[in-house]
């Protein structure tokens, strides 16, 4: 799916080569580690959550196609989880810097439905966040002079789901469908 705002573009190139759908990899790959401070302050990191089952997006809060429509799914994920939701983390890296306030992630947490979920919205400058966006081979320009929040902005609503472990398992392309994600965590989780 492409659109005007979000411009989502092909899986990224750090993606194997068998990174389609939601197949859980085998063996699995290495996630790269990062550590970066969420809506409130803390300091998260993918070792901070192990024992957990991470999904792991780079969207905007100010976006108004995919990124939502991302996020309602990812609170879907969370509730077919049922139980196994208290074993489950929505990470979100920031897409777009400038515009990821405080205020406009908490409205986009609250628009998408994760109140009471256990979520991460990570937003540092833009120099920190371009090592995590190429790391993870997310494809992310900076804004134009003339950029407004959430218009132009080229980034892809795609999830990276993580082990308990914190080993990248399996990628899904956006848009995605709710069940099929909540089907693999599950399956991450009770491996």
């Amino acid at each position: 799916m492409r659109c005007d705002t979000c411009a989502a573009v092909a899986r990224p190139v750090s993606a194997p080569s068998n990174a389609s759908g939601s197949d859980v990899f085998a063996p699995p790959y290495v996630a790269h580690s990062f550590a970066l401070r969420d809506q409130r302050g803390a300091i998260v990191s993918l070792a901070s959550l192990r024992g957990k089952a991470v999904a792991l997006t780079f969207i905007s809060s100010v976006c108004t196609e995919q990124c939502p429509l991302a996020g309602r799914a990812l609170a879907q994920v969370d509730h077919l989880l049922g139980k196994d939701a208290s074993r489950f983390s929505i990470v979100v890296v920031s897409a777009d810097p400038e515009n990821d306030s405080p205020a406009a992630t908490l409205s986009f947490a609250f628009k998408s439905g994760w109140r009471g979920l256990d979520w991460h919205y990570l937003t540092v400058p833009r120099p920190v966040l371009q090592q995590v966006w190429s790391a993870y081979g997310v494809p992310i320009e900076a804004p134009s002079p003339i950029f407004k929040g959430g218009i132009g902005l080229t980034h892809d609503a795609s999830v990276y789901l993580l082990d308990t472990q914190g080993r990248w398992r399996a990628y899904v392309e956006a848009p995605f469908q709710a069940p099929q994600v909540a089907s693999t965590v599950r399956a991450l989780l009770h491996s």
